[in-house]
């Protein structure tokens, strides 16, 4: 037979048990802790040999194309090669100097005075005197002293004197092409000795004649404002005299005289040749 005591007390335990549960407050949930934080992957690299267009700069963290990299000297993207000032001051990136300014033209030269060395092969000393007149136009003075002949047999001594006008074909004088006239006059005394016996010798005789002709040819001045000058050219001119003659008094050994003639046939007609060294300024 059971007993009611122990029986009711252990129901008052269990609801006085499940009184005080149920005015206990329920704790608050706790949120489930949040996910591991993992860092962005880097954009995957481009293939071999690709190179970005102009004026593109990879993202933060993005690596370089494989073989890609600023050409030598030159800066990261959007900086101005090494060496270089920033854009606006000197040569900086991108800009381009305006082009020099063309150097002055020299100045013009006023006169020239040349020594003409070929002239010794014909027996002449030849001085040229040459003075601008006006822009292409210059005049120009030779005189000569004759000391000889380049004919076997016959001597002359005297002078000749020239008067040429110049005309520059470049438009300025003593500097390039020109044309010359020549008015010339030579006066000189000529004797003849006879090839066979050199005793046997003409009295002299004075001759003289003009000689007109044209030459073209060349003048180059170093440096071009002044300083060594250089004048060659060729020419032809005539002479204008009548033919004259030469004879020896006549000689034993030769049996009679010897006798030559000039300015006559081809020896009126002269090939003109000059090459003046000197100066001009």
């Amino acid at each position: 037979m059971l007993r009611p005591l122990p029986l009711l007390l252990a129901l008052a335990s269990a609801l006085t048990a499940a009184a005080a549960a149920a005015q206990e407050p329920t704790p608050p949930a706790v949120p489930p802790p949040p996910p591991a934080y993992a860092p962005p992957l880097p954009p995957a690299a481009p293939p071999p040999g690709y190179v970005p267009p102009a004026g593109y700069a990879p993202p933060a963290g993005y690596p370089p194309p494989q073989g890609y990299g600023p050409s030598p000297g030159y800066g990261p993207p959007g900086y101005p090669p090494s060496g270089y000032g920033p854009p606006g001051y000197g040569y900086g990136y991108g800009y381009v100097p305006p082009p020099a300014p063309p150097p002055p033209p020299p100045p013009p030269l006023r006169w020239s005075l040349r020594f003409d060395p070929f002239e010794l092969i014909e027996r002449h000393l030849t001085f040229q005197a040459e003075l601008a007149v006006y822009k292409f136009f210059a005049l120009e003075l030779v005189p000569a002293w004759i000391f000889g002949s380049q004919y076997g047999g016959i001597d002359e001594k005297g002078f000749s004197v020239s008067l040429r006008p110049v005309f520059y074909l470049s438009g300025e004088a003593f500097r390039g092409f020109w044309l010359k006239g020549e008015l010339g006059y030579e006066n000189f005394s000529a004797t003849l000795t006879n090839p066979g016996d050199a005793n046997d010798v003409s009295a002299p005789q004075r001759l003289g004649s003009a000689i007109l002709g044209m030459l073209f040819g060349d003048t180059w001045v170093i440096p071009r404002d002044g300083g060594f000058a250089i004048s060659g050219g060729v020419g032809v001119a005539v002479a204008t005299a009548g033919t004259a003659t030469l004879t020896t008094p006549g000689s034993a050994l030769t049996g009679g005289p010897a006798t030559a003639t000039l300015y006559s046939g081809l020896d009126k007609v002269r090939l003109l040749g000059t090459v003046g060294l000197g100066v001009a300024f």
